[in-house]
């Protein structure tokens, strides 16, 4: 019945519907070719042409790809390390190595608007449990430097148009680095790193569209967390963003402490709640306000620029907390609206020599004459290239910064006097110090109460 139905049409019918039954046989069968194809040709070219440009091997488990919704499946892409010879064949007692990286997948869901706008657009880009293993090797050497030599030997073209693009619902999942340290001994882990950013894109239609991305990650055990709601592609790229740090012990850090400073920490924990607002104008604007404080402080001499000193403790405390109205380091003005110090501790020694600690310290630090040479020879090249700028900046330093504070609390303090230059060693001690403080300002423009 169905046939004489069409026997009944006009031919210019029949004729279409012909075409539209061959154009749907065709895609199926295109579809059909490409479900079949694209995967083990993806795949086989993506392990090529990636282990050519990082020279390393390159493997992935498996690839999915479904053409009638453009969504592609990555499984177990993974990065080995840098190829070692050996003469020894791996045996069964041999222990595993993980790859470089290692990404248990790739989700990739791209929208017909690409062919359209001849741009990618992506609906949704999903990476879950991405790891990266990362070894400083000493002297400034990562087992990372191959590639990344590799990849700056690429020429590149600076004439080339930046890439347009428009993504959404960008996701990072459950991600996590390795950093083994072999110079201080240390391994470093990053884990439960998540990002999520809802939109990203650079296309001219939808430059202002306002973003909200977040970051969060446990390292060493002490978790980050973040939002920010920014517009980056805008002309102003305003930026606001709110940090979360808890309970960060620098510990496990304080073996990079630079060698050469005359002083140095050996404990400290970190907390901080803070926002940030930038704007970029003609004058670029960034301001940052919120709590941040340091507890179970402790800091050294060294002993550098001087001789060694027999006291090393310099101060010591249980707290510090700011809390800033705002902060405007590019304009040098800083607003607190109270700081707290709690049972500082403050030790002043003098040695056998005379020295007293703190004051070495400063000596240590002052710029040796020779230094001040090549600054004032740097500072004639300066102006004979560009007077005014300099003299705009000597402006913008002479000015020095601007403080002021609404209250100061500080509890339980502590001075230490400490002579062993008299002829009986001397030690004093000031105790239970206590300052309430309001209305500071620096420069001194009003009485403090």
């Amino acid at each position: 019945m169905n046939f004489a139905i069409f026997s009944r049409l006009s031919p210019s019918r029949q004729q279409w519907l012909h075409r539209a039954g061959a154009f749907v046989l065709g895609l199926l069968l295109l579809w059909l070719l490409a479900w079949l194809a694209v995967p083990p040709i993806l795949k086989s070219q993506v392990q090529r042409l990636l282990g050519e440009q990082l020279g390393r091997a390159v493997s992935i488990g498996q690839i999915d790809f479904k053409p009638w919704t453009l969504e592609l499946d990555v499984q177990d892409l993974a990065i080995a390390h840098a190829t070692t010879v050996t003469d020894r064949p791996a045996s069964a007692g041999d222990p595993v190595v993980k790859p470089q990286v290692h990404i248990k997948r790739l989700y990739v869901d791209l929208e017909l608007q690409s062919l359209l706008r001849l741009a990618p657009v992506v609906d949704a880009l999903t990476l879950e449990s991405p790891a990266l293993q990362l070894r400083h090797l000493g002297q400034g050497r990562y087992d990372v430097d191959d590639v990344l030599a590799r990849l700056a030997s690429r020429p590149a073209n600076p004439d080339a148009a930046p890439l347009r693009f428009a993504l959404y619902n960008l996701v990072l999942q459950d991600g996590g680095l390795d950093f083994t340290d072999d110079a201080q001994g240390k391994v470093h882990r990053l884990s439960g790193l998540k990002i999520s950013l809802p939109f990203l894109s650079n296309l001219d239609a939808l430059r202002d569209v306002q973003v909200q991305p977040l970051l969060a990650f446990d390292l060493n055990g002490s978790r980050f967390d973040s939002t920010a709601h920014t517009t980056p592609f805008a002309q102003t790229r305003k930026t606001e963003a709110q940090f979360s740090l808890k309970r960060l012990d620098l510990a496990p850090y304080l073996g990079y402490w630079p060698a050469s400073l005359p002083a140095r920490l050996t404990s400290a924990v970190i907390d901080a709640d803070l926002k940030l607002v930038f704007e970029q104008t003609q004058q670029p604007q960034v301001a940052i306000s919120g709590l941040l404080s340091a507890s179970s402080v402790k800091l050294q001499a060294t002993g550098k620029g001087s001789a060694a000193l027999a006291v090393p403790e310099l101060l010591a405390f249980d707290k510090l907390a700011l809390q800033f109205k705002s902060l405007r380091p590019l304009e040098r003005v800083a607003q607190l609206s109270r700081v707290d110090w709690q049972q500082p501790l403050l030790t002043l020694h003098r040695n056998k020599q005379g020295q007293v600690n703190w004051l070495a310290l400063a000596k240590a630090q002052q710029t040796p004459s020779n230094a001040s040479k090549t600054v004032a020879s740097s500072a004639d090249k300066s102006r004979a290239t560009g007077q005014k700028q300099a003299e705009t900046r000597a402006s913008a330093t002479s000015t020095g910064w601007q403080l002021g504070i609404d209250q100061i609390a500080l509890e339980g303090g502590e001075v230490r006097w400490l002579d062993d230059a008299a002829a009986a060693p001397v030690r004093l001690a000031l105790t239970e110090l206590t300052l309430q403080a309001q209305a500071l300002t620096w420069p001194f423009t009003q009485p403090m109460p």
